[in-house]
């Protein structure tokens, strides 16, 4: 359930997480957002710096992670360089601001430790109950791939139906 490099929760607890949210979601009729982030250029750390390098990246990513998110938010490491936070009770708005806050720091972050790498940052924002927590994290994906193909380095929130 915990990812053992960066001591986030993994995918599994994330999923077990997201189906608890959905539950949540039904009986409040809250808004669920889903905030993926995958670090640009995450490769050429490993290739120039070695893996003990990147290893720190993603460590340090991690506490940055936690030391800006909201104590209701619950990020994880899905795997590799990419990121996830649940965000209970936002809507498109706060996810959005969320992200940019997020982005900011994680950037900074990068520049300060000497890292030529960058965050995006896609959050999918559901105001009904999709079937499977999976395609939350698919929607999340598909929007930080969209960031990708424009260049990279950035913040995209959409309303998922």
């Amino acid at each position: 359930m915990v990812d053992s490099l960066t001591g986030l929760q993994n995918r599994r607890a994330c999923l077990l997480r997201g189906q608890a949210e959905f539950a949540r979601m039904h009986r409040t009729g809250e808004q669920l957002s889903l905030m993926f982030i995958d670090l640009d250029n995450f490769k050429t750390v490993n290739d120039q710096f070695g893996h003990k390098a990147g290893d720190r990246l993603l460590r340090m990513t991690a506490a940055e992670l936690r030391r800006v998110l909201r104590h209701s938010d619950f990020a994880v490491r899905l795997g590799g360089d990419e990121f996830a936070t649940i965000l209970p009770g936002t809507d498109g708005a706060g996810g959005r601001s969320l992200a940019e806050i997020v982005h900011i720091c994680l950037n900074r972050l990068f520049e300060i430790a000497g890292f030529d790498v960058s965050a995006s940052v896609g959050v999918a924002t559901f105001r009904a109950v999709p079937a499977h927590f999976e395609e939350v994290l698919q929607r999340g994906d598909e929007l930080m791939y969209e960031i990708k193909r424009a260049g990279k380095d950035g913040v995209l929130q959409r309303d998922v139906e």
